[in-house]
């Protein structure tokens, strides 16, 4: 009998105290809730009976006129730690990279020869009367010499020399001209071509305008420099 009454008795504090929690107004309630919320702040803005304003954190004195606000506290937001960069334990690798590039060395300009070329070989020719020339290669053309038409028939009516001629082909005979003389007889070429220019005959202009220029030429590229 004692410990059933005792349950009962347990039983009955447990109804009043719901009873009693329950019957409390909801603001109440909620400022309990708010207050026991750490993101939250409450604010009371009091109004006394003069007209004098003051707001703080605790509820109004009794008598004063009370309006109650809920204040969000911010939330700190989350950092994100470092992204941990990876170091290499080269030292010569970090210098490397740590050094300006430097520009590409610009290529040596190839060495210009300023050697003077060799000049053109030359030919000196002879005929077989006896003379000779200049001439720039070794197989001049075959020079046709007329000779009086002798009569070999041996006939008694025909003159030995009747006066006709006929054509005798001849070879010039050539040898090259040593490289150490190459020099003085191209200048010699030139004047001997400047020479026919000044005779003014219309035969000669043409052979000798080439014969000088390309004298010229060879004795500016080739023999100026010799001595």
């Amino acid at each position: 009998m004692k410990t059933s009454a005792s349950a009962i008795a347990i039983c009955v504090s447990l109804i009043v105290a719901a009873t009693a929690i329950a019957g409390q107004p909801a603001a109440k309630r909620k400022a309990k809730t708010v207050a026991n919320d750490p993101n939250s702040t409450v604010i009371y803005r009091c109004t006394a009976a003069d007209g004098m304003l003051s707001i703080q954190s605790v509820p109004c004195p009794h008598g004063q006129h009370q309006e109650r606000s809920v204040i969000a506290r911010p939330i700190d937001p989350v950092t994100p730690l470092p992204t941990s960069i990876a170091t290499t334990s080269d030292p010569a690798a970090s210098t490397a990279a740590a050094a300006p590039t430097q520009p590409a060395a610009a290529a040596p300009s190839p060495a210009v020869d300023d050697t003077p070329l060799p000049p053109p070989p030359l030919y000196r020719c002879h005929t077989p009367s006896g003379g000779s020339y200049v001439n720039d290669t070794d197989s001049p053309p075959e020079r046709c010499r007329e000779v009086p038409l002798v009569n070999i028939s041996g006939s008694q009516n025909v003159p030995e020399h009747d006066g006709r001629m006929q054509c005798e082909m001849e070879h010039d005979r050539c040898e090259r001209i040593a490289d150490q003389e190459l020099c003085a007889t191209w200048q010699q070429r030139l004047r001997e071509a400047k020479a026919m220019l000044e005779l003014g005959n219309p035969d000669l202009v043409e052979r000798a305008t080439t014969q000088r220029d390309q004298s010229q030429r060879v004795v500016d590229r080739a023999c100026l420099t010799q001595h």
